[in-house]
């Protein structure tokens, strides 16, 4: 079949169903610049070597490629596993400090009970209610007003509550 100066070619005639044309046709054009011949010289050639059982060595190296994703995947895993770990393990008033929005506890403590109020309170309410001295209360007030978190309900009125409970009229029921 072979000579020294190369392989000799033998032109067969044979036919085949169109959508199977088709298909060669689209391989030939995408892989092999059109030329169907080489196309199909190159499958028949594939085809021969997975009979041959030379497609056990490209599936031993994929069976390889298998195991090396299956080990990254339990890596990956165990590290989800620990930081899940972590995370359980951090204790309870660091979760409940950092759900305070950064507030100091004085200013948790005026919007907790403004919150809860459900009404607009008086300054002399929350030294009140919270039993905190004027100079504790009036600077973590201005906190909260400053950043937002708390309202003069109408100038001048001296009543702080919170935003929504203010333009949605949440306090006047």
């Amino acid at each position: 079949m072979s000579r020294e100066d190369g392989p000799v070619f033998i032109r067969r005639k044979f036919t085949i169903p169109e959508p199977q044309d088709a298909v060669l046709v689209n391989l030939a054009d995408r892989h092999y610049q059109g030329n169907v011949s080489l196309c199909l010289r190159a499958a028949i050639e594939d085809h021969r070597e997975s009979l041959n059982g030379q497609g056990k060595l490209a599936t031993q190296r994929l069976a390889g490629q298998v195991d090396s994703i299956r080990i990254q995947q339990e890596e990956i895993l165990d590290e989800i596993t620990e930081i899940r770990g972590e995370i359980l393990e951090v204790p309870q008033d660091e979760i409940a400090s950092s759900k305070r929005l950064g507030m100091s506890d004085e200013m948790w403590r005026l919007y907790s009970r403004m919150n809860e109020a459900k009404r607009p309170l008086r300054v002399d309410d929350l030294i009140e209610q919270l039993e905190l001295p004027l100079s504790r209360v009036q600077p973590a007030l201005g906190q909260l007003i400053d950043q937002a978190y708390v309202v003069e309900i109408e100038e001048g009125s001296h009543r702080y509550g919170l935003p929504g409970y203010c333009q949605t009229g949440g306090f006047n029921e």
